[in-house]
């Protein structure tokens, strides 16, 4: 095999390596020629792009060939999904139906429950306040309104020391 030996393009220095199949560098004027290779192996890849082009267009046709073959078939059976339609209106409006049924049913055994209220009586002790007998039983001071309401206390009032309480809690 004879090795073809080339110039330089930039300084026209003779007796490089072939710089389109090799990453090559002037020994004289110091120049990367990693373009011309690049470049090459562009000229390269259009052969394989026109194969690639082929290979795309076979793909479409055959896509295009069997989704016409698919919806001819769709279109016979176009009767049966239109009788499918139709069953499945009527099945959503008993569906309908039965839900609110459902929902009726809930709502009234909702009122029939009924939720257990506890009633504590609490006898105040020294240095109490709606605040603190709030956050003992409800866990936030916040609430004291609830227990100022459920013992008709009015501001400004004073808890008077064994003055009994009631606390409503419920479960």
């Amino acid at each position: 095999m004879v090795m073809k030996i080339y110039n330089c393009p930039v300084c026209r220095q003779a007796g490089l390596p072939d710089y389109r199949n090799h990453h090559t560098v002037c020994p004289q004027c110091d120049s990367d020629l990693k373009p011309y290779l690049l470049l090459t192996s562009l000229e390269k890849s259009k052969t394989g792009s026109i194969l690639r082009n082929w290979l795309v267009t076979s793909l479409i046709l055959i896509v295009l060939i069997v989704s016409s073959l698919f919806l001819k078939n769709k279109l016979e059976h176009k009767g049966e999904i239109i009788d499918y339609n139709r069953r499945q209106l009527v099945l959503s409006d008993s569906i309908e139906q039965l839900q609110e049924k459902i929902n009726y049913f809930v709502k009234e055994a909702e009122s029939k429950e009924k939720k257990l209220t506890i009633l504590m009586k609490y006898k105040v002790r020294k240095g109490d306040n709606a605040w603190k007998i709030a956050k003992m039983f409800y866990g936030t001071g916040s609430k004291y309104n609830l227990v100022e309401d459920q013992n008709n206390l009015k501001q400004p009032y004073q808890l008077n020391v064994d003055q009994v309480l009631i606390i409503k809690l419920d479960e």
